[in-house]
């Protein structure tokens, strides 16, 4: 009677459960691709030996994903992740062989449906996407610079009407009336006075102010959305990026290159 060659690894770690070991059966299975051969079942454990793709092999226990494979270079754990049971065919023998082979035909179906995607050449599932962004701004909101937690607000009938940043006054001269224009360009005006948000051109720190209407584009302002609420802004007439100095008391606005930093990403709520 032939005794199948066929199965020591029934319950398997895809299901977390237990490894089972039974050194006079095995599992045959090819490698679906090149695939490292580790002392442990695990990438921190060292590599002894390579599989190349399809490679055949033996597959005697299998734990935490991994499965311990016998082959002409050294044994040891490969991620279950890169192999795909296969069937060993038949066989010659006399007796009972036919119940043999519909034994091993049978084991090996509960094998690959207990692995699933352990034993398979499937890709792992790609990450979720990322959130997508709020519905286009219109309307009035706050605008908090992310690196300080402080709310965008402005003098008003002085010094230029400079825009700064405070602390939370929970007042209109910190809500923002932002339009929108078409695709990503806005204007945004200060609800206590109506004036726009505009800036200073220049070389160096150019100061944000705010001014009555001018139909331009110092006067535009284009938003590209981060994640979270959270904007860069940009002058459309130069690209340049809001920022603001940070310190204790009111703390200028300007446009500066961009940093890429916290200093210009901007929370609108």
């Amino acid at each position: 009677m032939r005794t199948p060659k066929v199965f020591a690894v029934i319950t398997i770690a895809a299901a977390g459960l237990i490894a089972s070991t039974m050194a006079a059966l095995a599992v045959p299975a090819v490698a679906t691709t090149a695939v490292n051969v580790r002392s442990g079942p695990g990438v921190n454990f060292a590599v002894v030996d390579t599989l190349f793709s399809g490679e055949a092999v033996d597959v005697t226990e299998c734990q935490g994903g991994w499965c311990y494979v016998e082959h002409p270079g050294p044994d040891g754990w490969v991620s279950g992740n890169y192999l795909q049971a296969v069937d060993n065919g038949g066989g010659n023998g006399g007796g009972d062989g036919g119940s043999d082979d519909a034994a091993a035909a049978a084991a090996l179906n509960i094998f690959n449906t207990i692995l699933g995607a352990v034993i398979s050449n499937a890709a792992p599932p790609p990450p979720p996407p990322p959130p997508p962004p709020p519905a286009q701004l219109n309307g009035v909101y706050t605008i908090v610079q992310k690196s300080s937690g402080r709310f965008l607000d402005a003098y008003e009938g002085m010094n230029d009407n400079n825009v700064v940043t405070r602390n939370q006054q929970f007042n209109a001269t910190q809500a923002w009336i932002i339009t929108p224009l078409g695709g990503n360009i806005y204007t945004i005006q200060q609800q206590s006075n109506g004036r726009y948000l505009d800036a200073h051109e220049g070389i160096n720190d150019n100061s944000v102010v705010t001014r009555n209407a001018q139909n331009n584009n110092t006067q535009r302002w284009k938003l590209t959305y981060l994640g979270n609420f959270t904007y860069t802004i940009q002058q459309l007439s130069n690209g340049r990026y809001m920022d603001a100095h940070e310190g204790v008391n009111d703390n200028s606005v300007v446009t500066r290159n961009n940093q890429n930093n916290d200093t210009q990403r901007w929370i609108i709520q």
